[in-house]
């Protein structure tokens, strides 16, 4: 274009000229080639009397405006061979600051070009150039443009992209995330129309608000699936329905924990009789009765409610449902501590929440305690599994045995929080998690070496035992790491620290010592026979380290890694009976067991027991005092054995008991 422009120019000369101008305006036309250069690279170009100067497109409203695209559109220019699109994220004009994504972009001979690669909810700026053969126009116009925030669910597909948590999830026709896929959405609306299935075993995960426009059966949250929120303030609206299935037989009861804010206690369980839905006082360390018909559930707040009295007597499914505005954000409950401390609470999301988040949130609770409605008419505190910084152990009293704790509380759940002061405890959208195990909880440390003791007889498994040796556990009393058996009543195995308080779970010091010893103290409400069995263990213990429970009565001492203890007890609390250890304190040598503490007489209903705890009696032979023989029997072959042929009479009697070793001992009772 320079050289023949310039030769037109010169063509208007005359010939006289010619060689006069030409060595000049060579040098004149390499300027004017490099200006035009220059000035169409800074799209500010300037040109001599060419047809295109003065003919910029003229660019219009952007159309198919989405998330991450918009259609930039503009005029055509007559002679026109192609054009040049500059887009950016501020406003032309603004340099050093102007942020482009694209600058002098060719798109070709067209009036219409798809912009990608952009971020939603953003204004972007645009504008264009004509180019022919000879140069380019000068720019047109500036058109605004702001990507949309939003795609719409029509029953089958989306609007737009599937949602990303910066996108608003508007669903107009049915959308099952178990056929369709779970999303994470910025804002999730449910319009007249659509509706929403969170599946079992899935998770939907909303950044700010759930907005239902529709009836509360349009938007439901399975059993064991997880509706996920991040705002810290609630701004929900709307109903939804969140499910909650438990197993029960009638006289059963759970603790329950609302997701949603409405729901009443009646209509929950409309079924189970008015008197008996409870709350616990926690001054009277008692259950207090409340008014299904009058009280909804309250957030965070924990309920004992009875199975419908007409389940029948063995396990079925209880159908638990939800209906109100989901809680979300920051929810906050006051625990008291004007009697023991126990205060019935819950998870208030439609979510389950980490345990050890829960308790790292609420340094002031010491420990957690989970009915587990397995054994009724055990003891009180028999049904309970107990959770704290160091772990859990599974509840006792049941058959089959409850499972040990797995790290999660799960939607609708409620549970008991010990306090030694009166605190606040803090539910907040960071303890949240996606877990669809449908179980309860185990804790998480950064080291951990642990021990799980059973006891148990060949009926009934009564109580479970934790010892942990975790990081930031002290050997003393540790609120969030030693959490104590929640009634010390019945049948129990527990550990001791410095005294005779029962543990049910004890942290440990860290670095682990060889040579320490834990106390293991032991009560029982009948006499019988026993086992202590380990149920499992990790850490340092999983690599090799020994666990050894010496029987400080007898002094026998057992590899509990190799083999289980079976002794026999009378009635009573025994804080010091055994102890475990890790180092073998019989150095190798032949342990010689005291026979007669393996074998207990006893009066039971005017009757007379015997039990052996490890070998089978074979003969028995009881006399008086005087030496005279009352009763023999020469082919027992039984570890138990009643005697209901000898009248009580206050008199004291000799039982010759040879065991299947040949070894005989001689007990006492006044009968």
């Amino acid at each position: 274009m320079c050289v023949r422009t310039v030769l037109d120019y010169i063509k208007k000369k005359s010939t006289m000229k010619i060689k006069l101008l030409h060595k000049s305006l060579w040098g004149f036309m390499a300027f004017s080639c490099l200006y035009a250069t220059a000035s169409e690279t800074n799209m500010t170009p300037t040109y001599l009397n060419h047809k295109i100067v003065n003919e910029a497109p003229v660019a219009v409203e952007a159309t198919n405006v989405m998330n991450t695209t918009f259609g930039a559109q503009w005029t055509a220019v007559a002679g026109a061979t192609a054009y040049r699109l500059d887009v950016s994220a501020t406003p032309f004009g603004q340099s050093p600051n102007e942020t482009y994504l694209f600058e002098n972009l060719p798109v070709g001979n067209v009036t219409y070009y798809t912009v990608t690669g952009l971020a939603p909810a953003t204004p972007y700026y645009y504008r264009v150039r004509a180019v022919d053969d000879e140069g380019v126009s000068a720019n047109s116009n500036i058109v605004g443009v702001i990507t949309t925030d939003f795609t719409i669910w029509n029953g089958s597909e989306w609007s737009d992209r599937v949602p990303t948590a910066g996108i608003n999830a508007i669903i107009n026709g049915l959308y099952d995330n178990g056929s369709q896929g779970s999303f994470t959405a910025k804002n999730l609306t449910v319009n007249n129309g659509g509706s929403v299935v969170v599946r079992t075993g899935t998770n939907m995960t909303v950044v700010n608000s759930v907005i239902n426009n529709s009836t509360p059966n349009a938007f439901i949250v399975e059993n064991n699936a997880n509706l996920l929120q991040l705002a810290a303030v609630n701004t929900n609206s709307g109903e939804i329905i969140v499910k909650r299935n438990a197993a029960m037989r009638r006289l059963d009861y759970v603790y329950w924990s609302s997701p949603v804010v409405g729901q009443n206690l009646g209509l929950f369980s409309p079924e189970t009789l008015s008197n008996r839905f409870f709350v616990i006082d926690e001054a009277a360390n008692n259950f207090a009765a409340v008014n299904p018909a009058l009280n909804d559930f309250t957030p965070a707040k924990g309920f004992m409610i009875r199975a419908p009295n007409n389940f029948p007597d063995m396990p079925q499914t209880f159908y638990g449902s939800f209906e109100g505005s989901p809680n979300n954000g920051t929810v906050t409950i006051p625990l008291t501590f004007n009697g023991q401390g126990y205060n019935l609470i819950g998870n208030p999301y439609p979510s389950t929440i980490n345990a050890s988040a829960f308790l790292r949130q609420n340094p002031e609770i010491n420990t957690l305690y989970f009915w587990t409605h397995t054994a009724q008419g055990s003891e009180r505190g028999a049904n309970y599994a107990t959770v704290n910084a160091t772990g859990g152990t599974s509840s006792s009293m049941t058959n089959p045995v409850s499972e040990t704790p797995n790290g999660t509380i799960q939607v609708g759940q409620g549970f008991v929080a010990k306090v030694s002061a009166p605190v606040t405890a803090v539910f907040a959208n960071t303890i949240r998690i996606a877990n669809n195990q449908n179980q309860f909880f185990r804790t998480e440390t950064a080291e951990q070496n642990r021990v799980w003791l059973n006891l148990l007889d060949e009926n009934n498994m009564y109580s479970q035992a934790l010892i942990g040796y975790v990081s930031d556990a002290t050997d003393g009393e540790d609120s969030q790491f030693d959490g104590t058996v929640i009634d010390a009543s019945g049948t129990q195995l527990y550990t001791t620290i410095g005294n005779e308080t029962p543990y049910a779970i004890q942290g440990k010091a860290l670095p682990f010592h060889q040579t320490d010893m834990v106390a293991v103290g032991l009560m029982t409400d009948q006499v019988g026979s026993y086992t202590i069995a380990l149920d499992h263990f990790d850490g340092i213990f999983a690599e090799g380290q020994d666990i050894f429970l010496k029987d400080n009565e007898t002094n026998v001492v057992t590899n509990m890694k190799t083999d289980s203890y079976t002794f026999i007890s009378a009635i009573g609390n025994f804080p010091s009976r055994f102890s475990i250890q890790y180092m073998n304190s019989t150095l190798g040598t032949t342990i010689t067991e005291e026979v007669s503490n393996d074998v207990i007489v006893f009066a039971k209903d005017s009757a007379i027991e015997i039990l052996s705890a490890v070998q089978p009696i074979v003969k028995l032979a009881v006399f008086d005092l005087s030496g005279r023989l009352l009763y023999s029997d020469n082919d027992v072959n039984s570890k138990t054995l009643a005697l209901k042929i000898l009248s009580p009479s206050q008199s004291l009697l000799l039982f010759q008991i040879t065991d299947a070793n040949g070894t005989t001992v001689t007990k006492k009772l006044l009968f």
